[in-house]
């Protein structure tokens, strides 16, 4: 509990920090490069401002503008006109105490995964500390999310598998990859079988209903987008005919150009370096886990190693779905995504902060991790903060 306390009062004193830097540089003679924009309001917020201010009339009248998931514009907008606040003040207050939230959740979950208490509190300090700290405090998703998927990882692990799917399916009104949690079920069924030598017909049924509730709010979302466009015979769009029609699949392919090695261009070479320390990150925590026990990662822990299993610590087998889970994402983002944006894009992913909680707490050959880590961090953190404030790129 007093390290519960402690993380909670570093996240809200690096809200502060970070909201505080912000109104400064604001007060700057500095010209942002699109004045249009509020404060914080810069870049993705635009469009969760417009769809939470339209919530009750259009927020969504063109195809593009469904790239941004409903859930954080809805409580943005309900909030709003309850308090009278903007949407953009209210959006501020969701994300910065969401992430309050995230930071303990997150010491909860990994001391219960990884059972060591000091990697616990070194994983949610990094996460206070995260170099995509903006965009934590500002009106994106990227907290919000984070709080919810550690709360349904936290509920899986405690096996309580029906609050955990809640907590994903809520997260995957917020964003796209929430769906990437039906994994977690799928994984535990195929344990059952293969390691546990259970078939149980119900622990089947079971799985498929979490996957379905898990994944109900992403389908939900694309249902709305085919009513939306592909019920005016005159305004077919072409995405109306796909097997199946996912909207959200044709938009980020259509305008935001997303797709297998589509960014892989020498004009992209200085979005690839930017992205390189959360790249080299998540790469290197992937391949320390594999080394340890190789023969453990590659048949998805489903057959007996005759490594000894750890119980506890970064290479415990308790961490193995999440070693997967950060494994698929690192190569999704690599290949499909606008690479810079991994920063940000992983700040719900726990593998990340416990690899780097561990490199510092057990620093074997590199004992410069610490302060590497830390530079990193604050340096990114700061330099965001000051772009993102004046509506400079990278978003």
């Amino acid at each position: 509990m007093r390290d519960e306390k402690r993380v909670a009062i570093i996240a809200i004193a690096s809200r502060i920090a970070v909201v505080s830097s912000s109104i400064l540089i604001n007060l700057t003679p500095l010209k942002p490069y699109d004045t249009s924009g509020k404060f914080l309001g810069a870049w993705d917020a635009v469009y969760y401002q417009f769809i939470a201010d339209s919530i009750h009339s259009e927020p969504y009248p063109f195809e593009q503008f469904h790239a941004f998931f409903p859930g954080l514009p809805f409580l943005t907008s309900c909030f709003s006109r309850l308090s009278g606040l903007t949407s953009i003040h209210i959006g501020l207050l969701i994300s910065n105490i969401a992430f309050v939230g995230a930071a303990v959740i997150l010491r909860r979950l990994t001391e219960r995964v990884l059972h060591d208490q000091s990697v616990a509190l070194g994983s949610a300090i990094l996460f206070c500390l995260s170099p995509s700290a903006i965009f934590l405090s500002s009106l994106y998703t990227e907290s919000l999310f984070s709080f919810l998927a550690f709360a349904g990882m936290f509920f899986h692990v405690e096996k309580r598998s029906w609050l955990a799917s809640v907590a994903w399916m809520l997260a995957g009104f917020i964003r796209s990859n929430s769906i990437v949690f039906v994994g977690f079920f799928g994984y535990d069924w195929l344990y059952s079988i293969y390691v546990k030598q259970e078939f149980n017909v119900w622990k089947g049924i079971q799985t498929f209903l979490q996957c379905c509730l898990t994944a109900s709010s992403f389908i939900a979302f694309q249902y709305y987008g085919y009513l939306s466009f592909c019920s005016d015979v005159s305004n077919f769009r072409p995405w109306c005919d796909s097997n199946p029609p996912v909207l959200y699949t044709f938009v980020q392919a259509e305008y935001w150009n997303n797709g297998f090695l589509k960014y892989w261009t020498f004009g992209q070479i200085p979005n690839f370096i930017l992205a390189a320390p959360m790249l080299l990150t998540s790469s290197f925590g992937i391949l320390s886990y594999f080394r340890y026990d190789s023969y453990r990662f590659l048949t998805l822990g489903l057959m007996p190693s005759k490594r000894i299993e750890l119980e506890s610590g970064f290479h415990s087998s308790s961490a193995l779905s999440h070693a997967f889970l950060c494994f698929f994402l690192t190569i999704y983002c690599a290949t499909c995504m606008h690479i810079q944006v991994i920063t940000r894009f992983f700040t719900s992913l726990p593998f990340v902060y416990w690899y780097l909680a561990y490199c510092i707490i057990h620093p074997s050959k590199n004992e410069n991790c610490g302060k590497t880590v830390l530079s990193w961090f604050l340096g990114y953190g700061a330099i965001g903060v000051v772009l993102f404030s004046l509506f400079y790129p990278p978003a």
